[in-house]
């Protein structure tokens, strides 16, 4: 028997007796601790110092720790904390039984279960002793879940210092008696945590040292290892890499420039295979130049001076003339590096890409039929699908197609006139479907639909403040169409005064947006429409002639549906196909009569007239045959071939209603910064005039 477990049995035997004592003070189960603390065993807590004193193994000497804490401090629980990182940690838990003290090892974190947290916390940081002679009374750490769920009675959180440096903290609680924890006991247990620090300190000092020696003797095995199979690995390293070469035609070189001339070379098999040399050649330049190709040995030999003298690699294709006359396509690359003389070495790798080049060459052969048989494609799909939106054979309508096809490609103005409803813009997007442009956006914009004081900023944006309610910059559909395609749908409701801007942005395609003073740039082709007569506007002074000419570069006209009436059963069945499909139902024919009716009908709405009596008929009809209320047609009037004067009678009162709203808001005034020429945008000697021809009296305007 050693000295260390002799120590142990007395130790033991020491805190045997220490519990009796404590029994006999009267610290039992449900009496007040009443002997006096002159009666405390000083000695057996000397005798435990020195037994903690003797351990350097860290669990045995965290048990005994524990052990000793609960037994000489009268309390029937005891936690160790050992502080490191930062959380301090639960080592051990030490209970007290009946006949002795149980002790387990654990390490885990804090929890409001097990200790009092706040107070624990609070030791760690002050690095001072709390102690409550009575828990239940009134104290700083009444509002610990702790204290509160588990009601101890006397709780003593001791730290465990070492030259002012916090080792640990150790906890105890007694949960029947207050006042346990007494002075001569805490200077007892003072004593003990004194050397407890100093003994843990040092167990933790034996236990690092024991893993780094750990750690030391691994790394000597693992070192022993690596040394042991090195040899092994280079082996099969020179086996793997002379099969890679092997395999991926790759052979290596090395070559030493002193001087400016190769001294000496040296290449792996594979480089004397890709050589085609016999393995007994010496390894030199000239014997690799035999091989070159007449035409590439100069580049060679420049890239091999050039890379002595300044240190740069290799980088190049070279051909290479086998016994047989057949060429071979080699890629050399290498890099330089300088040895201990100085001089300068080359080490690279020569990879015959002979198979690479040719299936380059084919590839692009290739590439090259591909793309002249997509382009072919494309058209064809292109002219299958530009117009899959537009139904009809008749001749009116294949004339405006074949105009189309033509404008298309070009960047070109298109006007495109006709009544509502004939399908102005399916014309104007399989324009820019056709166009180089189609990658780009279509922006459309409905001129009829925005209230003329927005337009400007609908068309060319406006910056943050530029008016009443601009609370941020925004773009307009000019920016927004940049590249693409910008279509002006109803261009003939455009105000005048915004009329001016639109024709500077299609002769200098420059704009500034409402508010701003920077000139933007644009890139934009313009197609507009316009169901309005545009002569009789310009005759009337609501549109510009000017525009006009800069619109209408290439005029389409849309015939109306009753101008290509053969297209009516193509229409027809075309819009039963697709609203049928929506509703899901089937029609297995279309009566004859109605048929007959749709043909003769006028449509003074045109297709848009059509499609809605379709899907209206669609909706009602609960047979296989598709047939079409004849009241729906009957009802209507036919429309009559729209006539000159009555389009200029309709453009004469709108001028006319414009004159008066401002005369009425000028107060009857003409001309002067407040009058009405200003707020229209006219001189006052053209507003006087049209006044005289509307025969507009302004003294009903006259504030009074």
């Amino acid at each position: 028997m050693d000295e260390g477990q002799e120590l142990y049995r007395a130790g033991q035997h020491l805190q045997r007796e220490a519990q009796k004592g404590y029994l006999r003070w009267g610290a039992g189960p449900t009496t007040r601790i009443a002997a006096p603390v002159e009666q405390l065993d000083l000695a057996t807590v000397v005798q435990a110092s020195q037994l903690l004193s003797g351990e350097i193994v860290l669990e045995r000497l965290i048990e005994r720790l524990t052990v000793s804490a609960v037994e000489h401090a009268g309390a029937d629980r005891g936690l160790l904390f050992l502080v490191g990182g930062d959380e301090p940690r639960v080592e051990a838990e030490a209970i007290m039984g009946r006949e002795r003290v149980t002790v387990s090892l654990r390490q885990a974190g804090l929890g409001a279960a097990q200790i009092p947290e706040s107070m624990l916390r609070y030791v760690v940081r002050t690095q001072e002793t709390v102690i409550l002679d009575d828990a239940s009374t009134q104290h700083p750490f009444s509002a610990d879940p702790y204290i509160i769920q588990k009601r101890c009675r006397s709780v003593l959180c001791l730290p465990l210092l070492r030259q002012a440096s916090l080792k640990g903290v150790l906890y105890l609680e007694n949960s029947l008696s207050p006042q346990a924890f007494t002075q001569a006991r805490m200077e007892a247990l003072g004593l003990l945590a004194s050397q407890a620090a100093i003994s843990l300190d040092n167990a933790q000092l034996y236990a690092d040292l024991k893993q780094a020696q750990s750690k030391t003797q691994q790394a000597e095995q693992e070192l022993r290892r690596v040394l042991d199979t090195i040899s092994a690995s280079l082996r099969r390293s020179e086996a793997y890499l002379a099969q890679a070469q092997r395999l991926t035609h790759t052979g290596t070189c090395a070559m030493r420039i002193s001087s400016g001339q190769a001294e000496e070379i040296g290449w792996s098999k594979e480089t004397v295979r890709l050589l085609g040399l016999d393995e007994t050649a010496k390894s030199s330049l000239e014997n690799a130049l035999q091989r070159i190709h007449p035409e590439d040995v100069a580049l060679v030999r420049q890239a091999v001076d050039e890379a002595g003298r300044s240190g740069a690699g290799l980088d190049l294709a070279v051909r290479l003339v086998m016994s047989d006359g057949s060429l071979k396509h080699i890629h050399v690359v290498a890099d330089t590096m300088k040895d201990d003389s100085g001089d300068v070495e080359l080490v690279g790798a020569a990879q015959d890409i002979t198979a690479w080049k040719k299936a380059l060459e084919e590839s692009r052969a290739l590439r090259d039929r591909l793309f002249q048989e997509n382009v072919a494609l494309r058209e064809e799909v292109d002219k299958a699908s530009m117009f899959e939106d537009i139904v009809g054979s008749s001749p009116p309508l294949q004339a405006v197609l074949s105009r189309v096809c033509k404008v298309a490609p070009t960047d070109s103005r298109a006007l495109i006139t006709g009544e509502t409803g004939t399908g102005k813009e399916l014309i104007a997007r399989a324009i820019h479907r056709r166009s180089p442009r189609s990658l780009r956006p279509f922006v459309a914009v409905n001129c009829a639909a925005i209230p003329k004081d927005l337009i400007a900023s609908e068309l060319f944006g406006h910056e943050k403040g530029a008016f009443t309610g601009a609370l941020q910059r925004r773009v307009g559909r000019f920016e927004l169409a940049e590249g693409g395609t910008l279509f002006l749908d109803e261009v003939g409701e455009i105000p005048p005064e915004i009329q001016v801007a639109l024709l500077r942005v299609l002769q200098e395609r420059r704009f500034e947006r409402v508010g701003g003073t920077q000139s933007i740039s644009n890139d934009v082709r313009v197609i507009a429409t316009t169901n309005v007569d545009l002569d009789a506007a310009m005759n009337a002074g609501a549109f510009r002639r000017d525009l006009f000419y800069r619109l209408s570069v290439f005029p389409i006209h849309m015939p109306s549906l009753r101008e290509r009436r053969e297209d009516i059963p193509l229409l027809v069945e075309y819009f039963i196909e697709r609203f049928a499909t929506q509703a899901g139902k089937r029609f297995r024919h279309i009566n004859k009569t109605n048929l007959d009716l749709l043909q003769s009908y006028d449509w003074p709405g045109n297709i848009r007239e059509l499609q809605n009596v379709i899907e209206r008929s669609v909706i009602v009809c609960d047979t296989k045959e598709f047939s079409v209320d004849e009241h729906w047609l009957a009802s209507r009037p036919l429309a009559k071939e729209p006539k000159q004067r009555t389009l200029d009678e309709q453009l004469i009162g709108e001028e006319t209603k414009l004159i008066e709203a401002a005369l009425a808001e000028s107060g009857g005034k003409v001309s002067g910064s407040s009058g009405a020429a200003v707020k229209l945008g006219m001189p006052a000697t053209t507003l006087y005039s049209k006044i005289h021809r509307l025969k507009i009296d302004r003294r009903r305007f006259k504030r009074h």
